[in-house]
């Protein structure tokens, strides 16, 4: 557990920032909100956008979000060069995974009940899914979350803002929140062989609990270990990385 202290950081220095946070958290029940009453007031209602089937994609781009602020979050421990110290902290490279992600594991199931809490409030029906929806998509948070903690770690604040917009743009598309991927024809196989769409279509199958096709937990567990995975040997090569960079310091100093 040496990863708590720095955790317990990073988690404080989210609550300094109580406005990042609090919009964080708001947002995708203003947007679901808004997606409700748009479609409420059309004359032909579009069953996408109906409670159910838009809340787990909306969850989606709440992740999205998220993952801008964890990055930027980092870059900005590296901009007051705070990372470089806590790189010299008897920290494993999991250590530093799990310091930066259990702060914003708490805040994205925070965003999940309140996204869903308001989904009650405009319609949303009780189901028993909804107990399994909820976790479900806590845990595909962390594949947002890692990959927030790369593009952190990797880029500068221009380069996470820029490739942060592209990305949430791209993933929004490919889950189908929005569309039926049917619509996509061809492209729309190749979104279903990534975890944006089993995330958001598992969502809906659970919330809906009439039938669930547990094949969207392959795509949805494989690809979240797999960045998991990426996230910590970036770690592994940042410390390693900095280790030759000290050692070869100190073989200066010694032949001076």
């Amino acid at each position: 557990m040496r990863f708590k202290g720095l955790a317990k950081r990073n988690f404080l220095e989210m609550i300094r920032d109580p406005l990042t946070s609090l919009l964080g958290i708001l947002f995708p029940s203003i947007l679901l909100i808004m997606f409700v009453l748009i479609n409420r007031a059309a004359t032909e209602k579009l069953p996408i956008f109906e409670v159910g089937a838009i809340l787990p994609g909306i969850i989606v781009l709440g992740f999205c979000l998220d993952m801008i602020l964890i990055a930027n979050f980092i870059c900005k421990d590296k901009d007051d060069s705070l990372m470089a110290r806590f790189q010299t902290l008897p920290l494993r490279p999991v250590d530093f995974v799990l310091a930066y992600s259990v702060p914003f594991l708490a805040f994205s199931l925070i965003q999940i009940v309140f996204t869903f809490l308001i989904g009650f409030v405009v319609g949303l029906q009780a189901t028993v899914g909804i107990l399994v929806a909820i976790p479900l998509l806590w845990f595909f948070s962390l594949f947002f979350i890692a990959l927030g903690i790369i593009l952190g770690t990797s880029g500068s604040t221009n380069l996470v803002l820029s490739l942060g917009n592209v990305l949430v743009f791209v993933i929004t598309f490919l889950s189908g929140a929005w569309m039926d991927l049917n619509w996509l024809g061809g492209f729309g196989k190749f979104a279903r062989a990534l975890p944006f769409a089993n995330a958001v279509e598992a969502g809906r199958e659970l919330i809906a609990w009439n039938g669930f096709n547990f094949n969207h937990l392959y795509f949805i567990f494989g690809y979240t270990l797999l960045i998991i995975g990426v996230c910590v040997l970036v770690f592994v090569l940042m410390l390693k990385r900095k280790a030759i960079s000290r050692g070869k310091s100190k073989t200066k100093k010694e032949k001076n």
